[in-house]
C-alpha cells in the first residue's frame, strides 16, 4: 500500500499547491490536486479518500465512507467532475489516476 509520503511524491509540480502530510491543516494528502485554500473543511480530501481509481462507487456509500450527507456528497462530486478531477460511470463515482491526469495537461 502506498503512503501519504510516496503518493505526494508522486504529484508533478505543475499541479501547483497540494496538501501533504506536513499541511498546517493536519490532513492527509490525496495524491490529488487540492488546495488548501479551496479544501478549507477538509471535505474533498476525504471524499476523494473515498473513492476509488479502479472503479465507480455509488454516493450512499461514498457518503458513508467519507462521513458525510449524500446531498453534499453529491454537490461536491459535482463540482470535481467540473474541475476534471472525478468521473461518473454507470456504477457510480471514479477519481482518475494520476497518470490519467497527467495525460489530460
Amino acid at each position: 500500500m502506498t503512503n501519504a509520503d510516496e503518493m505526494a511524491e508522486l504529484v508533478p509540480s505543475a499541479f501547483g499547491a497540494l496538501i501533504t502530510p506536513e499541511s498546517s491543516e493536519g490532513r492527509p494528502s490525496t495524491g490529488i490536486p487540492i488546495s488548501p485554500a479551496a479544501d478549507p473543511t477538509g471535505t474533498r480530501v476525504r471524499l476523494l479518500d473515498a473513492l476509488s481509481d479502479r472503479s465507480g462507487r455509488p454516493v450512499d456509500r461514498i457518503a458513508a465512507l467519507s462521513g458525510h450527507a449524500p446531498d453534499r456528497v453529491k454537490a461536491e462530486l459535482g463540482l470535481l467532475e467540473l474541475e476534471g478531477i472525478v468521473r461518473e460511470l454507470p456504477g457510480g463515482w471514479q477519481k482518475f489516476t494520476i497518470k490519467q491526469l497527467e495525460a489530460r495537461r
